[in-house]
């Protein structure tokens, strides 16, 4: 199998010496956890600070990764976050809050229930918005009338009808588009989403 068909997921699990591979994670995990966390109250540079310990803590642990331990990535990963919060609070690395802030101390118990309702905003808004970064990724792998057809049908919600006519396209080619489009997508987010 070559590497363009393996997820990223197995990719980075296989600690891979593609500089490529570690930055498309990068790519796709920095913006969503530092938003997240400033969502949280958290101040700009110590969500850049828990980051870098989150992105260097799953350096660390992704080659142990298996859904049948560890559940889904998405839980995972938020108990990274979690985990690597909860240590610059106690370790004295962020100035906005400390381990005994009633604000942060609320965060670190939601995150670790996965029944609150913090814990599910943080899977539908990493499965949305890996989603939307897989998709950004493989966009320049698709001819662009591939691409329209996608888009149209899947996220604008277009009639296929229509799109076939303005793209001077068959409908099974509209269809196609989308499949093809959706297939690469979970080729290399396999196990990333659900």
């Amino acid at each position: 199998m070559s590497e363009a068909t393996v997820s990223l997921l197995e990719r980075l699990k296989s600690r891979t010496e593609d500089s490529s591979v570690w930055r498309t994670f990068h790519d796709i995990y920095t913006p969503l956890i530092r938003s997240w966390l400033l969502r949280q109250g958290i101040r700009r540079q110590d969500a850049t600070t828990v980051v870098e310990k989150v992105l260097e803590d799953v350096e660390r642990k992704i080659a142990k990764f298996a859904p049948k331990q560890h559940g889904k990535f998405h839980a995972w990963m938020r108990e990274i976050v979690r985990s690597c919060l909860r240590k610059c609070c106690r370790d004295g690395d962020m100035q906005s809050f400390t381990s005994d802030n009633a604000d942060i101390a609320m965060v670190l118990e939601q995150l670790q229930d996965p029944e609150s309702d913090l814990c599910k905003a943080w899977e539908l808004e990493h499965d949305t918005f890996v989603m939307n970064r897989l998709l950004e990724h493989v966009k320049p792998e698709f001819r662009t009338d591939t691409w329209a057809a996608f888009r149209r049908l899947s996220m604008d919600q277009e009639d296929p009808d229509k799109i076939a006519r303005r793209l001077g396209m068959s409908l099974s080619d509209v269809f196609t588009s989308r499949s093809a489009v959706l297939h690469r997508v979970h080729e290399i987010g396999d196990g990333m989403l659900d």
